[in-house]
């Protein structure tokens, strides 16, 4: 990856001697370790010559010298997960429960190269060669000492692991606490939408049954309450209502009338599975003469599952799935 060297860096690496260490930072179960490839501990001050440096300048380093050792660490150009290992031997057998306990799966690790001056000062700024998460530690039991051994996976390594997230209501709260949509996907997988032609026809009998009258010419909108999916108990029932808008036409404003009418027992109800949910249609509708009729839009439940009741005015419909539970 693309890294930014400060000139010092860049002088170091033109020197015809180099010195370099390994700088570590462990974020593991409650604690964080910090380590370097050195002896002793050192503190390397700074200050950053990049202001957005990852390198945590002021922190106290513990050397590990020779028992500590990196290997596998890859770099590339090409946009797949890797991994590097780390080593620390001569673990005193009394200790190594301790060691591979405080290394957990939710852990990190970062590690930086950093040149030294000839005063063994940290030159600014340490490169980042690696971040990554902690994967399962192995332990090599010795007679009296013990070696570990630690992969870091890099965060590509998530392009390989299947999601744990569910297209669930109760997943969905995780990140939106109650957002209810997910709750009518069942409903919408069986949802009918006609496409309305918008008009009347006052010769055309309402939903092809003659005996719920005629309805009037003029253009209309047409509404159904409630709205939208629905959902009802095993025992339940739903009345719905049906509100028809007329733009011309005797019930329309310029008609003298109001210019919307409730046209629930005029029309024909009907449902996609009769064995979820059955609708009752109204009678006693003469619209010529502006009768209207009684009754219907009444849901019942039958059985669990799904269907869509739908409602014909005219040329006109509209519909809503019924979710039974």
């Amino acid at each position: 990856m693309a890294r930014n060297l400060s000139p010092a860096v860049v002088s170091a690496t033109k020197a015809p001697q180099k010195s370099l260490a390994w700088f570590a930072a462990f974020v593991l179960q409650g604690q964080s370790i910090y380590v370097w490839s050195g002896l002793g501990s050192v503190s390397p001050t700074g200050p950053a010559w990049d202001p957005g440096a990852t390198f945590p300048y002021g922190q106290m380093f513990i050397g590990v010298g020779w028992l500590g050792s990196i290997s596998n660490l890859p770099q590339t150009t090409e946009l797949t997960a890797q991994n590097m290992r780390l080593t620390l031997s001569a673990i005193p057998s009394s200790l190594a429960g301790d060691a591979i306990n405080g290394v957990r799966l939710s852990g990190s690790v970062t590690l930086w190269l950093a040149f030294l001056d000839t005063s063994s000062n940290v030159i600014p700024d340490p490169l980042q060669m690696w971040q990554g998460a902690t994967d399962v530690p192995t332990l090599s039991d010795g007679a009296n000492t013990s070696t570990l051994d630690l992969t870091v996976e890099n965060s590509l390594l998530a392009l390989n692991l299947s999601s744990n997230r569910r297209y669930t209501t109760l997943d969905q709260q995780l990140d939106f606490p109650g957002d209810a949509g997910f709750d009518m996907l069942s409903a919408m997988q069986d949802l009918y939408l006609p496409y309305p032609d918008g008009t009347l026809n006052g010769t055309h009998n309402i939903g092809g049954t003659s005996q719920l009258g005629e309805a009037p010419g003029g253009c209309n909108v047409l509404t159904l309450t409630p709205s939208g999916a629905q959902k009802i108990s095993l025992t339940g029932s739903l009345q719905m209502t049906a509100v028809a808008q007329f733009s011309s036409g005797p019930y329309s404003v310029a008609g003298g009338g109001l210019g919307f009418e409730t046209v629930t027992s005029a029309g024909l109800w009907s449902t996609s599975d009769p064995s979820v949910a059955t609708v009752s249609n109204g009678t006693g509708a003469d619209i010529p003469a502006g009768i209207f009729g009684t009754g219907g839009g009444l849901i019942t439940a039958c059985g669990r599952g799904n269907c869509t009741i739908t409602f014909f005015f005219g040329t006109v419909s509209g519909s809503l799935t019924v979710s039974v539970a």
